[in-house]
């Protein structure tokens, strides 16, 4: 038998999280190398200096795992941002912040194993 499995693994954040009225599913890539998840540190350093960049670029590939159809691009997240800046600032730190505790708890699960 012949052992197959994705490469790629996602798991949901669901947004009803942050808010029942916010209907939206990110696929979140879990199993990303330790090497990406270790570049979150200084991308997120200069994105509180104010350059976005390369945090919306992570956040873009983190969030571009799955399907076609699931994928966020920069200028996704940057209007995201931008609409949601006076009303809900903290809306896309917590879409990371949920995003990354994802992945960790994909990474406990296994250990645990």
């Amino acid at each position: 038998m012949e052992l197959k499995f994705p490469k790629i693994l996602t798991r949901i954040l669901d947004m009803r999280e942050y808010h029942p009225a916010y209907e939206t599913e990110i696929h979140v890539w879990c199993n990303a190398p330790r090497e990406f998840f270790g570049e979150y540190g200084s991308h997120a350093k200069k994105y509180n200096e104010g350059e976005q960049d390369g945090l919306l670029s992570w956040a873009s590939k983190l969030w571009s795992q799955g399907d076609k159809e699931t994928h966020v691009s920069v200028d996704e997240i940057k209007k995201l941002i931008a609409e949601y800046k006076e009303t809900d600032p903290n809306l896309f730190n917590w879409m990371v912040w949920k995003s990354l505790d994802l992945a960790e708890t994909h990474k406990i699960a296994i250990k645990k194993v």
